[in-house]
Order: C-alpha cells, then sequence, then structure tokens
C-alpha cells in the first residue's frame, strides 16, 4: 500500500514538475499528429507439410522432400532463398496415426517453412502452385511495407507540419506571438500492419477455380510531435 501511494506522488510530482517548466506563463503546447494510409507492397506467408517414415530419419527425409518440391515452386516466382526460412519443426513417434499391417507411418515429422513475397502480384499464384504441389495448409498470409523507414520519415513530417500549422492558428486566434521553441517530444510512432487476410487456408482435394482472387490491405503509419512554444 505504501508503494502504491509512493508511485502516485511520484507521478504527481512529476505532472507538476513538467507543468512548471512547460506549462507556466507564456507557454503554448502543440501536438501535431500524421496518420499515413500507405498500400502493403510486401506479403509473408507459412505452410506446413507432413513426412512419415518406418524410421525416424525416414520421416524426416519425407518431409524435406515435400519441402524441396515446395521451394521449387516458389523458386518460379524469384523468391530468393534468404526469403525462405523453417520456422518449426517436430519429429517423432506417429502415436495413433500408424499404418494397418505396415510401418510406413510409424514415424511422422512436422515441418513449417516461413516465406516472404516481395510481389504482391505473384502471390495468388504462388498460393495456387503450393496447393497444387500438395500442400494443404497455408497460413498467417500477412501484409506489410518492404521500406517502412521511408513512410516514418513521411509520416515525422508531416506530425512536424501540423504541430507549426496548430500552433500559427492558436497565435493568431488569441493574438500571441509564437517565439522559440523550448521543448520538442516525438513519441507515438506506430505502423498499424493488417491481420492476416485469411489466417488459414486449406485447400483438400479441391479444384481451385480461376476466379480466386487475395487482395492486399492498406498499412497505416502514424506519428506524434508534442512541441512547446514560447509566446508573448
Amino acid at each position: 500500500m505504501k508503494f502504491v501511494i509512493s508511485i502516485i506522488l511520484l507521478m504527481i510530482l512529476i505532472g507538476e514538475t513538467f507543468g512548471q517548466q512547460y506549462l507556466g506563463d507564456n507557454k503554448l503546447v502543440i501536438e501535431g499528429t500524421s496518420d499515413i494510409i500507405v498500400e502493403s507492397d510486401r506479403a509473408s506467408l507459412s505452410f506446413s507439410v507432413f513426412g512419415f517414415g518406418s524410421t525416424l530419419r525416414e520421416a524426416v527425409i519425407d518431409a524435406k522432400t515435400k519441402i524441396s518440391n515446395a521451394t521449387q515452386i516458389l523458386s518460379k516466382f524469384d523468391i530468393p532463398k534468404r526469403n525462405i526460412s523453417t520456422s518449426a519443426f517436430e519429429s517423432g513417434e506417429n502415436f495413433g496415426g500408424k499404418a494397418f499391417l505396415s510401418a510406413s507411418k510409424d514415424y511422422k515429422t512436422l515441418m513449417t517453412v516461413f516465406v516472404i513475397v516481395d510481389s504482391l502480384p505473384n502471390l495468388e499464384d504462388i498460393i495456387i502452385g503450393l496447393t497444387e504441389n500438395g500442400i494443404e495448409s497455408i497460413s498467417n498470409i500477412n501484409y506489410s511495407l518492404k521500406n517502412s523507414d521511408k513512410y516514418k520519415a513521411l509520416s515525422k513530417e508531416e506530425a512536424i507540419n501540423d504541430a507549426q500549422k496548430k500552433a500559427k492558428q492558436i497565435a493568431d486566434k488569441f493574438g500571441v506571438t509564437l517565439k522559440k521553441v523550448l521543448y520538442i517530444e516525438e513519441s507515438g510512432f506506430s505502423q498499424n500492419y493488417p491481420s492476416p487476410f485469411n489466417p488459414t487456408t486449406r485447400i483438400m482435394n479441391e479444384i481451385i477455380s480461376t476466379s480466386v482472387s487475395l487482395y492486399s490491405k492498406p498499412v497505416k503509419v502514424s506519428q506524434k510531435i508534442k512541441v512547446v512554444y514560447a509566446i508573448e
């Protein structure tokens, strides 16, 4: 209880200190904001394969073979190896899933691969190519930006301009003159990436029609700038 009271008193003291330093007489506090909506130009996805065998090694080899076949599909779309990585690996005895009168499924291996797609127009064909190659589970289709720093700088510039515009507008309205800047605080930067378009796409023994279409989602880049002006 004493600790909680101490924390509250400390917060009040900090608030009063800030107020005395920046919110006293002849000062104007402005917060500039910016929200930029940008069309995403990069996607990522994961796909999983199961390998089976009479031994653990055979199960691993079977899974790796399926992964190799899938990556050949990806290479046709010029996806570099650096954009392909193993994100999960599980292997062991296939309890509850063994074949009757056969040891061919005594062991099971699960491998999950993470893929970054830098060309969104190819995304749909990539997904169709993977499913046609036997990949039954494609998950976590997410959208993002290849050059987020560019839009971060643009958002910051707009937030600064917004702060300056607000300061001038308020000063003109109340008949005061803006003097030097006393304090600047950059805060509240965020990039709101969209939720997965389709958390899990599962296609089993189905013919994919040519009407299938995937749509990217925009990314929201936000920035806040706090500025304290001296006024007279």
